[in-house]
């Protein structure tokens, strides 16, 4: 598993594009539901191909639910386990 310091680049990582893709200038917290600021099927497909750009991975098959990206924590921890399997097959 990442680190703590790892962990929270990837939400501090995960709310910048959050926040850039809703135009929210508020901070989010960790739980906040997202569809309540505007977290819809588009921008999460545009939230997928930055942070597959931001990270160097690919969102795949079970991740790709919508329930998935319903708070920055779950985000940040699909990436994180994503990050950490891909450093464990090298």
């Amino acid at each position: 598993m990442l680190g703590r310091l790892d962990m929270d680049s990837v939400t501090a990582t995960v709310k910048e594009k959050l926040r850039h893709i809703l135009g929210l200038r508020d901070p989010l917290t960790a739980d906040l539901e997202l569809e309540t600021v505007g977290l819809s099927s588009l921008t999460v497909i545009q939230l997928l191909a930055e942070l597959e750009d931001a990270f160097d991975l690919i969102f795949e098959g079970r991740e790709l639910r919508f329930e998935n990206f319903a708070t920055v924590r779950l985000i940040a921890d699909t990436v994180a386990l994503k990050l950490s399997a891909a450093h464990g097959a090298h």
